[in-house]
C-alpha cells in the first residue's frame, strides 16, 4: 500500500505549518511541534476547519493517556516507571507551552490541557517522512495502524520521493489489526 506525500501534513507541504516551524525552529522537536500547533488551531476553528474530516477521526477521549487518569487510577501506577516519565515530560511540555504562548498570541485562549491532549494524540501519529530535511508528518491513514515490537505483520518505509509504503510480511486475516514495527524496513 502506498500513501502519497500529498496526503501528509508537514512544514514542507503546508505553508501555515512552515510559518509555525520558522518561529520555533530553536525548540527541541520543532519539526513535530509545528504540526501539533497547526492542528490545535484547526481544532479551535471547529466546523470552519478545512481539516474537519481528519480531526473528526482523532480520538476525543483523553483519559486513555495516563497523564489524564483520575487520582484513583494513577494510584494503580505507583511503583512503575511511568509516573516518573509522566512527571518529567509534563514539566517539559509546560515549559514548551509557555514558550509557544509567548510566540503565538492565539494560544492565550488555549488551556495547557488542550495543548497537551493535541500533543499526545498527534505525537503517536507522527512519522519521520524526510530524514534529510528533518521533516515529521502527520500521515492520515497510516496513523490508523498500531505499533508493537513483537506482533508485527507489516513494515513501513518512506521512498526517495517521500511517499509512505506499507508492506505485509505475511497474510493478514480479515478483521486482524495491521501492526507496524517502528523500525523502517527497506523492501
Amino acid at each position: 500500500m502506498m500513501i502519497p506525500n500529498d496526503f501528509y501534513y508537514n512544514r514542507i507541504l503546508n505553508e501555515e505549518i512552515n510559518l509555525y516551524y520558522k518561529e520555533i525552529i530553536e525548540l527541541e522537536e520543532s519539526a513535530q511541534i509545528c504540526v501539533f500547533l497547526y492542528f490545535l488551531f484547526e481544532i479551535e476553528k471547529k466546523e470552519k476547519s478545512e481539516n474537519l474530516y481528519y480531526i473528526d477521526c482523532l480520538p476525543k477521549d483523553e483519559t486513555y493517556f495516563p497523564v489524564f487518569f483520575s487520582d484513583e487510577n494513577k494510584d494503580l501506577l505507583k511503583g512503575s516507571i511511568i509516573i516518573d516519565y509522566i512527571n518529567k515530560n509534563i514539566q517539559k511540555f509546560k515549559k514548551e507551552f509557555q514558550i509557544l504562548k509567548n510566540k503565538f498570541s492565539k494560544l492565550n485562549t488555549v488551556e495547557f490541557k488542550d495543548y497537551l491532549k493535541v500533543r499526545l494524540t498527534l505525537g503517536a501519529r507522527i512519522f519521520d517522512t524526510d530524514k534529510i530535511n528533518y521533516v515529521n508528518s502527520a500521515v492520515p491513514i497510516a496513523d490508523l495502524f498500531n505499533f508493537h515490537p513483537e506482533k508485527v505483520n507489516c513494515y513501513w518505509k518512506v521512498d526517495e520521493n517521500n511517499n509512505f509504503y506499507v508492506k505485509a510480511i505475511r497474510d493478514i486475516e480479515e478483521e486482524e489489526e495491521v501492526i507496524l514495527n517502528k523500525l523502517v524496513f527497506i523492501f
